[in-house]
């Protein structure tokens, strides 16, 4: 899964070096107007001392507060200083209650949302601080992945105030930039009079980079997983125009790179090594040219390709299938080994019903050994494969290391299923699959842990366990009341009751069925953890996959919506939605028409993340009235509906279309899920029509 408190789906930077970008941000553009009427501590970052005499360049990066307040001339000379990028590190409670930016910089495509928000507010400010960057990773990460590109420059970043959460940021870009840190410290505390600001808590924050091994750099590689490219080109940009290579390198760097990132799509993996290195060595000062350094060591990253491309990454479940322990001259093998994985889903009783709900991305790691680390025996391999230490000798590799392969992939969901050649069994967990060996029933087992968080349902003894414990597929308790699958058992449904024997435990640990479940030693789920198993894929995947013409959305939902005018009634007008499609049941689809009053009202997000899951959203408030039409998908899967003007009671109507999943399959007894708590099988689409 992303990193906790990450909230929306992972993406690679692409970074856009192209020729004249260093020309652009230093040329066009009014001069900065030294103040914003209605913004608070409004100022560009620029004009510090940095490495080598040169200075902090301008046109990169602004502060301020927010802009809820903004006069419409200081936005006006926003858009004339040409402002780019608008990053909103507030969270989303705070935004619904004190308003968000106003158009454009409120609106995609200029707002990024990247709330900085910690989970419980301590009183000590210092420890404040400390929070604040310990539990930000996606923030910190997000804007030195933004300010890497130059054509986000001149970009924005603000809280509230443009003082705390915006100066902390401030400070790592200025600290990365080689500031030193007296004029860190003096831009921290300067403000426009808002209030006084003490720098404690900031050099709290500088301690903890300082504690770590390599300090800031090293920490955002290490725990943020920041790619060190990202770090070089924000660097790069910032740092005086005399300092910076020659944009037409740049330019022919990253078309080389692209040219031998296609090689390794090929399978050509060998001649893809020799082009990174010879690609680093020739260009070793450009972004490309440090990408090429890196993959071209023992163990890396060479390349990536898509197995199954079901639909956009940004609505599918993405699965990379990984290796460790595979040399850079035995690639094929690990190809044919993940070549079978989208076979073994598509057969699978669950996954094959869902199947067109994932996407698979092969990505090929090169290792310069090929052992697994026990017995005092270390190997130099890609992600450190190595006995979990477990009773079994399940093996295990490094998370870390997964997740930093992870972040150079272009689309991805932190989701992976990891091969090791010389591994035995497996292990699971965060979004992380580990098999030993190859395919087999061992793979669903694991990914039940890592993708839907479930536990085990061995009865007997597989490592010490600690106390009992419960979860979604194990209870610690019979106690009928207490179990967490009592909707199952209170619908009757036969073969489900509470059977001692869990956990790796054969006392004192219950499950939801006797035997079977691919959880214990079966090959398909039982119903309790199919059905988790599906709600953890519409967690991901949206059941409205398309749909036009572009809705509405309700601005109590999503404070950053464009305001799109209403559609006139003047002649019949045409909606359709394109649902998910399960392989063996279609999603059921309804509309509406509803005058404005009877418009129920819209989901109020939990949380800090816009961009979060879905089950981030809650489950839609109910409509009372019957629905005006139940459609069927016509040969191309799209769902039509027509409204005819004259049908129309009401000046103003919301036409409202909902899909849902029933889980309901023909030859089933029973729904796949029973209980939707958060109304992830259910979303919809919505749009205003005046007459």
């Amino acid at each position: 899964m992303p990193l906790p408190g990450a909230g929306f789906r992972c993406t690679v930077l692409a970074l856009t070096l192209a020729a004249g970008a260093a020309a652009r941000q230093d040329g066009g553009g009014a001069a900065w107007p030294g103040r914003l009427e209605g913004v608070r501590n409004a100022r560009p970052v620029s004009g510090f001392s940095g490495p080598q005499g040169a200075s902090v360049r301008a046109r990169v990066l602004l502060r301020s507060g927010a802009l809820t307040r903004a006069a419409p001339d200081a936005l006006a000379q926003l858009q004339r200083y040409g402002v780019r990028r608008v990053v909103d590190i507030r969270g989303l409670s705070e935004i619904l209650e004190t308003g968000a930016d106003p158009a454009p910089f409120g609106r995609s495509p200029m707002l990024v949302h990247l709330p900085m928000v910690v989970e419980t507010q301590s009183p000590d400010p210092v420890q404040a601080y400390r929070d604040l960057w310990q539990q930000n990773r996606a923030a910190e990460r997000g804007l030195l992945e933004l300010l890497a590109d130059p054509a986000n420059h001149p970009l924005l970043v603000h809280c509230s105030d443009g003082l705390d959460r915006t100066g902390i940021l401030v400070a790592m870009l200025l600290e990365l930039a080689g500031v030193p840190r007296e004029q860190i410290l003096d831009d921290f505390t300067d403000n426009d009079g808002t209030r006084k600001v003490d720098a404690a808590p900031l050099l709290a924050v500088m301690a903890l980079w300082d504690a770590h091994p390599g300090g800031l750099a090293a920490w955002l590689e290490q725990e943020a997983q920041v790619q060190p490219a990202v770090l070089a080109a924000v660097r790069h940009y910032f740092y005086s125009a005399e300092l910076l290579s020659e944009p037409a390198a740049e330019a022919d760097a990253r078309a080389e790179l692209a040219r031998v990132e296609t090689e390794a799509g090929k399978g050509r993996y060998e001649k893809a090594a020799a082009g990174y290195a010879a690609l680093a060595k020739k260009q070793p000062q450009t972004a490309a040219g440090r990408i090429a350094a890196r993959r071209a060591q023992a163990n890396a990253l060479l390349g990536w390709s898509w197995l199954v491309r079901s639909g956009p990454s940004a609505n599918r479940v993405d699965v990379v299938l990984l290796g460790d322990g595979y040399l850079l001259k035995k690639q094929s093998s690990f190809d044919k080994l993940a070549e079978r994985m989208p076979e073994d889903f598509r057969r699978h009783a669950l996954f094959g019903e869902y199947f067109g709900y994932h996407n698979f991305l092969r990505a090929n790691l090169a290792s310069a050994e090929d052992g697994v680390d026990m017995g005092g025996r270390e190997y130099s391999t890609a992600l450190n494969g190595h006995d979990s230490g477990a009773a079994q000798g399940q093996v295990a590799v490094d998370h870390k290391l997964v997740r930093d392969s992870l972040a150079q992939l272009p689309e991805q969901d932190g989701l992976a299923i990891v091969f090791v050649r010389a591994g035995t069994l497996g292990t699971g967990g965060g979004g992380v699959a580990v098999i030993g060996g190859g395919p087999s029933n061992t793979v669903f087992h694991e990914w039940g842990h890592a993708f839907a968080g479930l536990l085990d349902e061995y009865s007997s003894d597989t490592g010490a366990r600690g106390t009992g414990r419960s979860g979604i597929n194990v209870s610690d308790s019979a106690d009928g009341a207490r179990l967490p699958w009592k909707h199952w058992i209170d619908a009757q449904v036969p073969g489900v009751g509470a059977f001692e024997g869990a956990d790796g435990r054969a006392k004192g640990a219950w499950k939801a069925t006797a035997s079977g479940c691919a959880m214990d030693s079966g090959a398909d789920f039982c119903r309790v953890c199919r059905e988790q198993m599906i709600l953890s894929i519409y967690e991901l995947v949206d059941p409205v996959d398309a749909c036009a013409p572009p809705p509405h959305p309700d601005a109590a939902g999503d404070p950053f919506a464009e305001p799109l005018p209403p559609l006139r009634a003047a002649a019949p007008l045409d909606f359709a939605v394109q649902p998910m499609r399960p392989s063996r049941h279609s999603l059921e689809v309804r509309w509406w028409v509803l005058p404005a009053a009877d418009v129920p009202p819209a989901p109020r997000r939990r949380g800090e993340f816009l961009h979060g899951t879905r089950r981030d959203r809650g489950p839609l408030a109910p409509i009372r009235a019957e629905p005006d039409a139940e459609t069927r998908a016509g040969k191309d899967g799209w769902h039509r509906f027509r409204l005819d003007p004259a049908a129309l009671t009401a000046a103003r109507v919301r036409v409202i279309c909902r899909v849902q999943d029933s889980t309901k399959l023909p030859d089933e007894d029973h729904p796949w899920v029973l209980r939707d708590d958060d109304g992830l099988l259910e979303s919809e689409r919505a749009w205003w029509v005046e007459k």
